[in-house]
């Protein structure tokens, strides 16, 4: 009787040589995918991958017992342009179209304020089909993407007139975690200039009296 490396206890009798193939091998290919499809289940009962956890900015989390809160909307205030975030949104011709930003102002708990490009690919799919979602990666094993639809509620920014502002209304917060990885850190940057830290520090300063 031979087990089958750490599959659940399933036993194969070997018949003489000339039917071992034709019996062993299909019946270890059968149980190792159900441990394999059994091990993803017991993996992703914890919340991970995908699921909405919450409609709007303040997300609960409970695991284990245990509650845990993501302040999303601190997490972008408390971190003014730092936390950059990926935006997808949806061309023209269906495809999708993602972008890195992070002029994020979190006016409650359903808004999100943002500083955009105004001829960016961006602005030009939200002026047409609003749908996007912020993709947030950050330290703390944050991964989050924030669902919304944006409109344009400032055509130009008094600091910038190649700046606009959008306007987002959170629909949903999905959790992007994985059950195999922590997420240590999320992307991180530095300015370029001093010209560079002058304008992200208006650019939020307006995003903030919206």
């Amino acid at each position: 009787m031979v087990p089958y490396d750490d599959a659940p206890k399933t036993y194969f009798t070997f018949t003489p040589e000339a039917d071992k193939n034709k019996f062993i091998r299909p019946a270890i290919s059968r149980a190792f995918q159900q441990y394999q499809d059994a091990k993803l289940e017991s993996l992703t009962k914890g919340g991970h991958m995908a699921k909405i956890v919450s409609d709007g900015l303040m997300v609960k989390i409970s695991q284990k017992g245990e509650e845990k809160i993501y302040d999303l909307g601190k997490l972008f205030n408390d971190n003014p342009n730092r936390v950059i975030s990926i935006v997808g949104t949806i061309n023209e011709d269906g495809s999708p179209n993602t972008a890195p930003m992070s002029l994020f102002y979190a006016k409650d708990e359903q808004t999100i304020v943002a500083g955009m490009v105004k001829t960016s690919q961006t602005v030009a799919n939200i002026r047409r089909d609003g749908r996007l979602i912020i993709e947030v990666l950050y330290e703390g094993d944050i991964g989050f993407g924030i669902i919304g639809k944006g409109e344009i509620v400032k055509e130009s920014l008094d600091c910038s007139n190649v700046t606009l502002a959008v306007k987002i209304v959170v629909s949903g917060v999905k959790r992007d975690t994985s059950p195999a990885q922590i997420i240590t850190s999320g992307p991180q940057c530095t300015p370029r200039s001093e010209k560079a830290v002058e304008y992200e520090k208006a650019v939020i300063s307006e995003l903030r009296q919206l």
